[in-house]
């Protein structure tokens, strides 16, 4: 809904939302969607959401005050500025897509990209993408899947996976029991198809209920009154993250949980490594 050029429908991701999005005053869409890129870049380099909590009006509280959990250690202060300018719960004191491109940490090896101007897609069009023959109700999309799995190569986890000094999992892992409440993961030095195989070693050694879902590589597990799910994604075609997400159950159940599983998976990892 627009009334004077201001959205007045709340939308979103709750841990993403901007502050603005909550208060029901009206928001400019594309300076919350600049609250949301923080957000998602935070995620990106601290592999942990920065607002996070188990009930909504706790974390709705945080996101209205700017309140996050705090940078890890690894962030750089030029990330840390740029988030400081972006994470901003006053729209009208928040960084603009302009200033965010002369930022310095931002423009570092930046290379802006020429692209043709945007026009709307049609039916037919979106029917050729999707194969689906409902695509104006989006009923539903037709995506094959692949027999097997192969993990496509990224330049940058490449060049971390072949060095020892580098280790990825200072990234991705939450530590403590303060950290870990729904969801956190980890790398391991293994295939997807692998690593599949190693995690699902581990949940039997630790007794886990460990059932396969209908997604590929992912597992659905009980331990107790606590339920999670485990997914890998495919890195490299040496590597793969371990994506662990509580369903319910309790918190400090769950950590030990993902201590285990990692320590564990971890170990077998680099037995398996060694020895070939």
């Amino acid at each position: 809904m627009i009334t004077n050029s201001a959205l007045e429908t709340p939308c979103g991701t709750p841990n993403y939302v901007a502050p603005e999005v909550l208060l029901h005053h009206g928001y400019e869409g594309r300076i919350a969607d600049l609250w949301s890129c923080g957000v998602v870049l935070y995620v990106m380099l601290a592999g942990m959401l920065p607002f996070d909590e188990q009930s909504d009006a706790l974390l709705f509280d945080k996101i209205k005050r700017g309140e996050h959990r705090g940078y890890p250690t690894w962030f750089s202060s030029g990330v840390k500025h740029l988030l400081d300018r972006i994470l901003v719960p006053d729209p009208a004191r928040r960084v603009t897509i302009a200033e965010i491109k002369k930022d310095p940490w931002f423009t570092v090896n930046y290379q802006p990209i020429e692209g043709k101007a945007f026009t709307k897609p049609t039916a037919a069009d979106l029917q050729e993408v999707s194969g689906s023959q409902d695509v104006e109700e989006g009923v539903q999309e037709s995506v094959p899947k692949p027999s097997g799995v192969q993990a496509v190569g990224m330049d940058a986890f490449s060049l971390i996976s072949m060095l020892d000094t580098l280790n990825i999992n200072r990234m991705l892992e939450h530590r403590g029991a303060d950290d870990v409440k729904r969801r956190t993961c980890f790398v391991l030095s293994a295939n997807s198809n692998s690593t599949f195989d190693i995690l699902t070693k581990v949940m039997h050694e630790l007794r886990v209920d460990a059932q396969p879902a209908k997604a590929q590589l992912k597992l659905r597990c009980t331990s107790g009154q606590t339920t999670f799910s485990v997914q890998v994604h495919g890195l490299t075609t040496a590597s793969a993250v371990v994506e662990i997400n509580r369903r319910k159950g309790d918190v400090f159940h769950f950590h030990k949980l993902y201590n285990n599983v990692m320590e564990r998976s971890v170990a077998v990892a680099k037995r398996n490594v060694g020895s070939a």
